[in-house]
């Protein structure tokens, strides 16, 4: 017996495994049962048995990812009610009903709104008319905020019905964290063009807080649950709100965590505020901060002279603080050489200062001026940023500057030109960077070739921030020779529902020992003559076939990009793997290991043991 609402997180995402706190809240607000799957995990007859089919479209860069789940739903049950929800939703809700096929988008405070639709759903009632929820007959729905009892009410702790996001969120993770996310505060008196939740078209007027007594209630609950990684969503509340929030902390704790505790905070804590939390927590408390020069309308100059000086003040007292750190964004070179030079007597190992441009991608703006179609060609290719750097050396380097696209230590618009045939990647990357925050090779491709390796060679296990598992490794300079006595193969494009593949025949030669993969030049009318040997010079990934064996005519390449990590394998023609390999980029960082499939195990070892795929160390 299948479960009447599955909710579907799409993938393409910074980190596919963060889920938005909205969605999470939204799903504790029913009281039928309910089912959470990665877009990467779910089968076919989870969909067929489903009759409502929630996503989330919440980060404009997940919107490719998720216009291929919604067809994918849409081919497998014509029958299911579609239901999206998120930031991006709301502003584009037009959109993804006319071009997008889907039924309802639910716009601004919608856990009230979408227990009632899906209740309307299932019990065969009119959804028509319900508020915050937009369809072709109610194109313009009633806007109504919820009221502070329904905010305090709101559960976004509760996961036990999404096994694969209960397993992963306590993991570790080096950027755009999966943990839980406590909402403090939504929507905000700002208009912060970086800023996610404080546009007043998608949320309304005015903003909600989440009272003190729900706040201890919540994080007694995050304690009792074990949660490992906790965020809480503060925004800007004024100074005497967020003075009984700190101080309502203090009074309950300490309460304990397996990890730091991070607040998303642009309202200057005072001294009594960090004496608050330095005790309300056992563990080391994290505060990211938007500095108020950045603040959307401008505050006058009074204003950000008298919030700057109290950050310093809270950066000198979180230095001789047990817990507190500080996280200062800069979204602008300018900006992040001042805010270095402005924190330098601060304490190194507290207070930081991070690149956060990531914050500027090309998606909707408040008022939603960003065109549809602008913000859908921008992120079609932010694949291409992982694929680049998981399969090609050279362009993993050209990128490790980028890092995670979060937290950088500079501003990257300034790195030079490489000079060499890394130059056309380098002209690409940087003007999408300039246009979109985003570094992508739009159009990209490899093609693969039979290698021997040079006598004595090592290939690497690591290189430029990938790290290389199983058969796949990095052949550094000098030590790959490709045989020419094979026509190299092109590998073809599958931009799926469930993640990117590169499929194509095994290119054969008789003394091969192993295939590599040569990046395609951006622009191929004006690629020179012995481009792949010149890309050979520079480093290629390597695929090494089992030692004394090669693969047989009708063996195939299958290349399958899912979840930051990169899975190369070697398939005869029964589909049995005849050697595979994978690489990463260290993102996810397990406490324990978590039983599942193993890539070792099999092609479909990442269906996990429970028959659906389970995040391995490392990845999927």
């Amino acid at each position: 017996m299948g479960t009447e609402l599955l909710y579907i997180h799409p993938s393409g995402h910074l980190n596919d495994l963060a889920v938005p706190v909205g969605a999470v809240g939204c799903l504790n607000a029913v009281t039928v049962p309910r089912l959470g799957r990665y877009a990467f995990e779910v089968t076919d007859e989870e969909i067929q048995a489903a009759r409502v089919v929630a996503m989330d479209l919440h980060w404009s860069v997940g919107l490719p990812g998720f216009e291929r789940l919604a067809r994918h739903v849409r081919t497998v049950n014509p029958r299911a009610v579609q239901v999206v929800g998120g930031i991006t939703a709301g502003h584009y809700a037009g959109e993804l009903i006319s071009e997008c096929g889907v039924d309802h988008v639910l716009k601004g405070d919608s856990e009230v709104s979408f227990a009632a639709l899906v209740e309307a759903i299932l019990n065969d009632g009119d959804p028509e008319g319900i508020p915050n929820v937009f369809s072709r007959k109610t194109p313009e729905p009633l806007q109504r905020r919820m009221t502070s009892a329904e905010y305090d009410a709101t559960d976004s702790l509760t996961i036990d019905w999404f096994p694969t996001f209960e397993k992963v969120a306590n993991w570790d993770v080096a950027a755009f964290g999966q943990g839980r996310t406590l909402g403090v505060l939504r929507g905000c008196p700002m208009r912060c063009p970086p800023c996610y939740g404080s546009f007043a078209s998608t949320f309304g007027r005015g903003y909600l807080q989440r009272s003190p007594e729900s706040l201890v209630r919540e994080l007694k609950r995050a304690e009792s649950l074990g949660v490992e990684n906790l965020r809480l969503i503060m925004g800007k509340p004024t100074p005497a709100h967020l003075s009984s929030l700190t101080a309502a902390m203090a009074e309950a704790g300490p309460f304990r965590f397996g990890s730091n505790v991070g607040f998303y905070l642009c309202t200057p804590p005072g001294p009594t505020d960090i004496t608050a939390l330095d005790h309300a927590f056992a563990n080391p408390v994290a505060i990211s901060v938007v500095p108020p020069e950045e603040h959307v309308p401008p505050p006058g100059a009074d204003v950000v002279e008298r919030e700057v000086a109290a950050w310093h003040e809270a950066a000198r007292l979180a230095a001789r603080s047990r817990w507190i750190q500080m996280d200062v964004w800069a979204v602008s070179d300018e900006q992040f050489g001042r805010l270095r030079r402005d924190f330098r007597d601060a304490d190194a190992r507290r207070v930081k200062v991070s690149y956060a441009a990531v914050w500027h991608v090309t998606r909707a703006g408040d008022p939603a001026d960003t065109p549809f179609q602008r913000v859908r060609e921008a992120m079609e290719p932010v694949w291409t940023f992982y694929m680049a750097r998981l399969l090609s050396p050279p362009l993993a380097a050209l990128l490790e500057p980028f890092r995670y696209l979060d937290e950088m230590d500079r501003d990257p618009s300034g790195l030079p030109n490489p000079g060499n045939a890394l130059t056309p990647f380098h002209r690409v990357f940087m003007d999408n960077w300039r246009r979109h925050k985003m570094p992508t090779l739009p159009g990209l491709t490899f093609h693969v070739v039979p290698v021997r390796l040079a006598a004595g060679s090592r290939l690497a296990a690591n290189q430029a921030g990938t790290r290389f598992k199983g058969a796949l490794r990095a052949g550094p300079p000098g030590t790959i020779e490709i045989l020419h006595g094979a026509d190299p193969v092109k590998l073809s494009l599958e931009l799926d529902h469930d993640g990117i593949r590169l499929t194509g025949p095994c290119p054969r030669a008789d003394d091969a020992q192993g295939v590599a993969f040569v990046p395609d030049h951006p622009d191929p009318a004006q690629a020179p003559s012995g481009w792949r040997d010149t890309m050979a010079s520079l480093g290629l990934a390597v695929l090494t076939f089992p030692r004394g064996t090669r693969p047989n005519r009708g063996a195939n390449l299958r290349l399958t990009l899912r979840v930051q990590d990169l899975t190369v394998a070697i398939l005869d023609e029964s589909g049995d793997v005849l050697c595979r390999g994978r690489a990463d980029l260290g993102y996810f960082h397990p406490r324990v290991h978590q039983p599942g499939g193993d890539f070792e195990d099999g092609p479909d070892a990442e269906h996990g043991a429970t028959g659906h795929p389970g995040p391995e160390p490392g990845g999927t």
